[in-house]
């Protein structure tokens, strides 16, 4: 069920599994594609030539009667899955849906990805291709155990994805056969000590992993109960490194120029070598993180679960600006999951606070912030047509409070 609400006023530096290496010149930088969860598959989160609002007001939303995943748009249209197994597509100006595909046999979490005339989602009986025109699936792949907290990485014809049976699949685009699989449990190290893999694996599943980032020839996959991150041949399905860190991975690693951006459970962000995984440095927090990173005129931009987000020099690994948000009525602050996106004056991320912040990116000051949902958490990764930033929103499960809903902010009238 939908209904459309009208507008509201100390680093390891180890690394493992060396074997091929990457060629050394940078990806070329794509341009923004908002079809393609955090802009592209290499998810810079950089918007390129677009700019975000420079003041923000809640122009439309939608409330939905089950908890959403990040959304992607293509075309005018928004589309996000639900997690009782529905799948939405929303005109990107809120004024209306334009279908609604469910399928209550099945699960979805993440984002979906658009190319060409389909939808590619994980789901949590494998990868699905579905027709943008009403969602009517084209091929259905099963992977067992589900592969729902994993975005669908689709580069050079293949649709990467990877599940909880412990394996990458790449998948053809064209009719959704198996290109090659990979088993990412065999060679696991040894979990970093307080790090229980057990306890961050569903039961009855052999691993973990999330969403991966391409440049085009190489696939980086965060695996959470490993806690590393391994690079991945895209054409031949071949591992070329794999990388340690120090705690669970939750966040989507970002690819620019010669270097890989990952964040960790461990209280840091680092800096790998493309070509070798090796670390060129670590920035510390104050607690875990679990916000991706958006990179751009040479900075990183995220998010932690000390209520800080950062702004970090990447050729020295120094804070540039860090921009504090308020804490709790208990003191306490509140974390930030929500990975951001990046224009020249603005960097853009959502809050459990509520809110949806906008900093400018010369001082970290607040440009503007916004609440689209009283009593509602902001955990997803906005998204921008270069009109609105479109975000989820959340019900508070603890406090009992808000709503799942879908939301367009943009320059007041």
């Amino acid at each position: 069920m939908i209904s459309r609400t009208a507008p509201f006023a100390s680093l390891l530096l180890a690394v493992a599994c060396a074997s091929r290496a990457i060629p050394a010149d940078g990806p070329p930088a794509a341009k923004y594609d908002p079809s393609t969860f955090r802009g592209g598959p290499a998810r810079t989160g950089d918007l390129g030539g677009l700019g975000l609002p420079a003041r923000g007001q809640l122009i439309w939303r939608f409330d939905f009667d089950q908890g959403l995943g990040d959304p992607v748009v293509a075309d005018g249209i928004v589309y996000v899955c639900g997690s009782e197994g529905s799948i939405f597509a929303i005109r990107a100006d809120g004024s209306a849906l334009v279908w609604q595909d469910d399928r209550p046999n099945r699960r979805f979490a993440d984002a979906p990805t658009v190319a060409g005339d389909r939808i590619y989602v994980a789901t949590d009986q494998g990868l699905s291709a579905l027709a943008r025109d009403g969602g009517k699936a084209a091929w259905d792949y099963t992977i067992v155990g589900g592969a729902s907290e994993s975005s669908p990485l689709v580069v050079g014809g293949l649709v990467l994805v990877a599940g909880y049976d412990g394996s990458v699949h790449a998948v053809k685009a064209a009719d959704g056969s198996r290109a090659w699989k990979l088993d990412i449990v065999k060679d696991a190290p040894p979990p970093p000590p307080g790090f229980d893999p057990k306890r961050a694996v569903i039961a009855g599943n052999a691993a973990r992993p999330r969403t991966m980032a391409s440049d085009g020839s190489t696939a980086f996959l965060p695996i959470f109960d490993q806690s590393r991150v391994v690079a991945v041949d895209v054409a031949t399905g071949k591992r070329r490194w794999s990388t340690p860190t120090k705690g669970w991975m939750y966040a989507e690693p970002t690819v620019s120029g010669d270097d890989v951006f990952v964040t960790s459970q461990d209280r840091s962000l680092y800096c790998l070598d493309r070509a070798t995984g090796e670390a060129r440095w670590s920035f510390p927090t104050r607690w875990r993180v679990e916000s991706g990173v958006a990179v751009r005129d040479g900075s990183a931009y995220f998010g932690s679960c000390d209520g800080f987000f950062y702004r970090v020099d990447i050729k020295t690994g120094k804070a540039v600006w860090s921009f504090e948000t308020p804490k709790g009525d208990d003191g306490k602050h509140f974390p930030i999951y929500s990975s951001p996106i990046a224009s020249d004056a603005l960097a853009c991320f959502g809050s459990f606070d509520g809110h949806v912040y906008a900093l400018k990116t010369a001082d970290g000051s607040v440009a503007w912030k916004v609440r689209p949902v009283d009593g509602g958490e902001v955990s997803s990764s906005p998204v921008t047509d270069g009109r609105f930033v479109i975000a989820t929103v959340r019900f508070d499960q603890f406090k009992k409070a808000g709503a799942n809903a879908l939301v367009g902010i943009g320059e007041p009238k």
